[in-house]
């Protein structure tokens, strides 16, 4: 199976009653994304395998819903037949068998797969893992440093940022940690940028990164002189 790039969008199986299903019962697939305020519904997408004539058509409709959701990588169904989540399985996704749902529950799948993750990692050479920030509207971009931290023991944020910095341009970014790096702080100084940040309800620390007024959203591509010192974290 496929690594696991994201955990915080869960897709979820229903049937015509807003039941969970499986794909072969299944009506909808909801799509929950999660951020400081918990899981919500961010995508909803029709889906059915009735109307399928051929074992073609199946495989056509099982790989059209692979590619419209995008970056999610988890799914949660019933139990179902083994075809249509071993299409599934192929593209990457991961699948949760549930007798029922609940949105409470979507905490703890999330923690099931990357406890998965973790383990999938474990006696693995020491290596840097670069993971850039996730473009949420053209040119805002997001980074959750916890989240790729406890995915991958082997990601930085100094390596995953400088890279981004170094080759995106970007009106914003905003990372979620639990603490300010103490490298990206003296990085913001010297590359004159703007950083803002604020304490969430959840007890995580929000930071916004913006240009300064009258600077262009491409001024740090291709720069690469900029340098700090590192956190004594590892993050």
């Amino acid at each position: 199976m496929a690594s696991l790039s994201h955990s915080s969008v869960i897709a979820v199986f229903n049937d015509a009653e807003g039941a969970l299903a499986g794909p072969s019962t299944a009506s909808e697939v909801l799509v929950y994304a999660r951020n400081e305020t918990g899981w919500n519904v961010t995508e909803r997408h029709d889906f059915t395998l009735r109307d399928c004539s051929g074992l073609a058509q199946f495989r056509a409709s099982m790989h059209s819903l692979a590619g419209k959701l995008d970056s999610c990588r988890i799914l949660i169904g019933t139990q179902d037949n083994g075809a249509s989540y071993s299409i599934l399985d192929s593209r990457g996704f991961f699948i949760c068998r549930m007798d029922g749902f609940d949105p409470a529950a979507l905490e703890r799948v999330r923690s099931h797969i990357m406890g998965m993750r973790q383990k999938s990692f474990a006696g693995t050479q020491s290596k840097t893992t670069v993971v850039l920030p996730k473009e949420e509207l053209s040119g805002y971009f997001f980074l959750d440093i916890n989240e790729e931290k406890s995915m991958d023991p082997r990601f930085t944020s100094k390596e995953s940022l400088l890279t981004f910095f170094q080759t995106t341009p970007f009106t914003q970014l905003r990372i979620a940690c639990d603490h300010s790096p103490r490298w990206l702080e003296a990085f913001v100084q010297l590359a004159n940028l703007d950083m803002k940040k604020e304490a969430t309800e959840s007890g995580m620390l929000s930071i916004s990164i913006n240009h300064q007024p009258g600077h262009d959203d491409t001024e740090l591509t291709g720069t690469t002189s900029f340098d700090s010192g590192g956190c004594a974290c590892g993050t």
